[in-house]
């Protein structure tokens, strides 16, 4: 998928109609370590444990990923994209649909093309 058009499909994602056809799943465990480093970046704490994880087949959402409260959806070939669990983990601990600079880009760097290059 191109750059532009997975930035368009998140962004798109965050305050849309919730899925009807999502599946609860039990997040894989590195999905926690990504939380706490959400957790470190935002200055904010949260409850990990208050998270609720859907998977939406791709027919189902035009979007990467979207959040409705503790709730998280994130379209199946996404799952394991570290950058749209990380954008989505943001909403749901600030609680807002928005995209304010900080912490999105800076210092999350939880947009396409804010991560830092290695």
């Amino acid at each position: 998928m191109k750059p532009r058009l997975l930035l368009v499909l998140m962004l798109a994602g965050c305050g849309v109609l919730e899925p009807e056809n999502g599946a609860r799943f039990d997040p894989p465990a590195y999905y926690r370590t990504i939380y706490q480093a959400v957790e470190a970046c935002t200055g904010r704490s949260g409850s990990y444990g208050a998270l609720r994880f859907y998977v939406v087949p791709v027919e189902g959402m035009d979007m990467a990923g979207m959040t409705y409260g503790q709730d998280i959806y994130i379209r199946e070939d996404f799952v394991g994209r570290h950058l749209v669990v990380k954008h989505e983990m943001i909403h749901a601990l600030l609680g807002t649909s928005g995209h304010p600079y900080r912490p999105f880009v800076e210092p999350c760097h939880a947009t396409w093309g804010s991560e830092p290059v290695s």
